[in-house]
């Protein structure tokens, strides 16, 4: 039974357009599409490329979704186009806890 269930997770796990990437400061951040990615800095920019739903948070991962801000990237604007987010005067601005990029609708 578990590995049945083993399978179908792994089977049912999204996976991103190759064009979909991020980086912060321009530091690659490695991330599987809805699990948050910790990253505890004091950034200053972030590039989000690709379609996609980005959303970050200066909470870590516990509480990512606490005044949260979202990015959305539809997949017929942004193939591989990148945005560069700066983080002054945003939630984030003085430390960048957590990220998530889901691409549930990006394929």
């Amino acid at each position: 039974m578990f590995r049945l269930a083993a399978i179908f997770a792994v089977a049912s796990a999204i996976r991103c357009p190759p064009g979909t990437k991020l980086s912060v400061d321009g530091d690659a951040v490695k991330f599987e599409s809805g699990v948050c990615s910790p990253v505890a800095s004091d950034a200053k920019s972030i590039s989000f490329c690709g379609p996609g739903k980005l959303t970050y948070s200066r909470m870590t991962c516990n509480n990512h979704g606490y005044k949260a801000t979202t990015v959305e990237h539809s997949k017929t604007e942004f193939t591989t186009q990148c945005e560069d987010i700066t983080m002054a005067e945003s939630v984030a601005d003085g430390h960048l806890g957590s990220v998530t990029v889901d691409c549930t609708d990006a394929r």
